[in-house]
């Protein structure tokens, strides 16, 4: 599956397999959203575990992405826009048969993500810092940045167990 997402409008039904004709099932759902505040994230949250759900994801798949969505969001909003109210974190995201997809961009200056500490280390043990994105690159199969650090692509794919 390939496209690119402005070829494609926010809050739609994508076909990806270059027919008009699909089985419902292969259908997939590719979302924008604005959010102002944390807390208007828990329907985004709901809706990709609803579309998960729909495919039949495995319960181990599910909780994956709501842990690494969660901890990415609260980075956006308490890391990247520092909690001010008048900026805004953008989530797109799609849910496949086969794969779910995030991105997340904040409207902070960005970081550098080789510079986070592995929170594994000993001397990193007590340090604050780090835990977030390595629960994100544990949970999910891909964990990206653009080269400032305010956009986050996530992937999962589809692992076999139900």
């Amino acid at each position: 599956m390939s496209f690119r997402l402005n070829e494609i409008d926010a809050d739609s039904t994508v076909d990806t397999t270059g027919t008009n004709e699909q089985p419902s099932h292969d259908r997939v759902r590719l979302r924008n959203v604005r959010l102002n505040c944390l807390d208007n994230s828990r329907e985004v949250r709901e809706e990709v575990v609803s579309h998960m759900d729909d495919h039949e994801y495995s319960s181990k798949d599910i909780h994956a992405v709501q842990l690494a969505l969660e901890e990415a969001l609260v980075n956006a909003f308490k890391h990247g826009n520092s909690l001010d109210p008048g900026k805004c974190v953008y989530v797109w995201y799609m849910v496949h048969e086969r794969e779910a997809w995030i991105r997340i961009e904040d409207q902070g200056p960005g970081f550098a993500v080789d510079a986070v500490p592995d929170p594994t280390l000993p001397e990193n043990c007590e340090r604050p810092c780090g835990r977030g994105v390595f629960m994100m690159r544990h949970f999910m199969d891909v964990v990206q940045y653009n080269q400032v650090g305010n956009v986050c692509w996530m992937y999962k794919f589809r692992s076999d167990q139900n």
